[in-house]
């Protein structure tokens, strides 16, 4: 049987410990990782870091009107005017 003895002596006379809660060192990480994507966000909002700009001289093309059965295409100049990759994911037409 264990029983606990009660510790008498001051604060100063106690030994220093060097254990921390887990729980402060979670919140630092967290909180530099909120500050880190709020960096990226304003770089990414003031130009910084590279985007794709699509660019089309001719946004829209107008066939007129067509005979029923024919078919008729246009083809589009499409250009990234930004300085990363510009990936075109889905097209329709309207």
């Amino acid at each position: 049987m264990m029983m606990r003895i009660p510790d008498n002596r001051s604060q100063a006379e106690k030994p220093a410990t060097c254990r921390r809660p887990a729980a402060p060192c979670r919140g630092r990480t967290a909180a530099l990782a909120a500050a880190a994507l709020l960096l990226l966000a304003v770089l990414a909002a003031a130009g910084e870091l590279g985007a794709p700009r699509i660019v089309l001289p001719e946004p829209k093309h107008d066939f007129g009107t067509v005979p029923a059965g024919r078919m008729v295409e246009h083809v589009f100049e499409i250009r990234n005017g930004g300085d990363a990759v510009l990936e075109i994911r889905k097209v329709q037409p309207t």
